[in-house]
């Protein structure tokens, strides 16, 4: 399994749906974040082909009080996976409203993708741009590594296995 927390779209879409952003600004930005989501699975794993399903998703949206339309707006990133995993792209989901989200924006989601390791699985180091450290890959991230994907960070120390 591979979690990926909370993401948002790029560029950051700000605001309360429906009072700042429209429902529509918010559902494509639902959709955006489904991009960030999938190209953060691609780094983290090598390919897209390496995902065999979507587990499970909890999209959040910064809601005006008695906004109620909180699934349609989800609707925009459960479109864009049944487009790219096909019937693999929908499983379970949560949507909500939220009196607010980090740094006001619109729409977060969170998901957890049942994947198969194709290649060395990517450190926060990596993502960072830069080399690992004992201080900052050796400890926590192994032991995360290791339980959600049955491998180990190569990057840090290892062989990752491949997880069936």
């Amino acid at each position: 399994m591979l979690y990926v927390s909370g993401s948002s779209a790029r560029p950051r879409v700000i605001g309360k749906v429906p009072d700042e952003v429209s429902f529509d600004e918010a559902k494509a930005a639902a959709r955006s974040t489904g991009v960030s989501l999938l190209s953060i699975v691609k780094r983290a794993i090598g390919s897209l082909d390496g995902v065999k399903r979507v587990v499970k998703s909890l999209g959040m949206v910064n809601g005006a009080p008695g906004f109620s339309e909180h699934t349609q707006v989800i609707d925009g990133y459960s479109e864009l996976m049944t487009e790219v995993f096909g019937a693999d792209g929908w499983g379970a989901r949560s949507a909500v409203g939220m009196g607010s989200l980090p740094l006001g924006i619109s729409v977060e989601i969170e998901t957890i993708f049942e994947v198969r390791v194709l290649r060395q699985i990517a450190t926060p180091c990596q993502f960072l741009g830069r080399p690992p450290t004992i201080s900052s890959c050796r400890g926590r991230w192994r032991m995360t590594m290791a339980r959600a994907l049955g491998g180990l960070c190569l990057s840090c120390w290892g062989r990752a296995r491949s997880v069936s």
